[in-house]
């Protein structure tokens, strides 16, 4: 069984750092009646824009991502949030690839309360570990596995936030001939896409998707399944946990259902 836990980091400026972000601005061309207006601003706008900038490494959204942002509302994490939590910057071409999303507006509309929309980084589940160092744990043979080195593609992702309703309590096979279906609009996510979904969520809205829940994830080999599920009380991220393998029918176990 291999398991991941997230925590959140937290701290206070220093009066050093406080001295050098002042001169940082001035070199910059800060003047002392902009830093008033910033002081001044009503409900602190100013400066929130300023540390919301900071935070996600100077990238704004552009008018796709905006207009996705409105649609779906806390269900979206941009390019921005996802370098600010994972502490990153996206390369040029991958924020070109990224600049427009690739679903429609009536699809973000029907899946707005459902799935979660999210840019990817080119993260593998070891990525991710070495990544959060103290924070997560992964046994030393999934290190050998080649799912744990598969790597989240820099592109789009519309992914459900809990199992597909119609495919819990069913054996996989089952499960796959309800996706069979919807084949040209949906696909079976991939392990290191579910768990960087996972990760991603728990930092930008400091809560947890798949509490109690599990689902089947592709592997990279056809025949690999990969368990991939959220533990009730301790925040954990299990992978393959063995009792679920064992005996899936007893357990909340489905297929997430990711959008082409």
């Amino acid at each position: 069984m291999t398991k991941l836990v997230v925590s959140q980091e937290s701290g206070q400026i220093s009066y050093s750092q406080g001295h050098e972000l002042i001169l940082a601005l001035q070199r910059a061309g800060m003047k002392p009646w902009s830093v008033q207006r910033i002081i001044q601003s009503p409900e602190n706008n100013l400066a929130r824009k300023l540390v919301n900038l900071a935070f996600n490494n100077g990238y704004e959204d552009t008018s796709s991502q905006r207009r996705a942002r409105e649609i779906m509302g806390n269900n979206f994490i941009g390019i921005g949030e996802v370098q600010g939590y994972f502490g990153l910057i996206f390369s040029p071409h991958q924020t070109r690839i990224l600049a427009e999303i690739p679903y429609s507006e009536q699809t973000l509309r029907e899946t707005k309360d459902s799935c979660l929309l999210f840019p990817g980084y080119p993260f593998s589940i070891v990525d991710l570990q070495n990544l959060l160092g103290g924070e997560s744990s992964l046994r030393e043979d999934i290190y050998s596995k080649l799912f744990a080195s598969d790597k989240v593609f820099a592109r789009w992702y519309l992914i459900s936030k809990s199992p597909w309703g119609t495919s819990l309590y069913e054996p996989f096979e089952k499960q796959l001939e309800y996706i069979a279906k919807y084949a040209r609009e949906y696909e079976v996510p991939r392990a290191c896409e579910v768990i960087y979904m996972l990760l991603l969520y728990s930092r930008a809205r400091k809560d947890r998707l798949m509490k109690g829940w599990f689902t089947w994830c592709r592997g990279v080999e056809k025949s690999e399944r990969i368990v991939v599920g959220g533990d009730n009380q301790s925040g954990i991220i299990y992978i393959n946990p063995r009792w679920i393998i064992e005996k899936e029918r007893d357990f909340n176990l489905g297929i997430n259902i990711s959008h082409v």
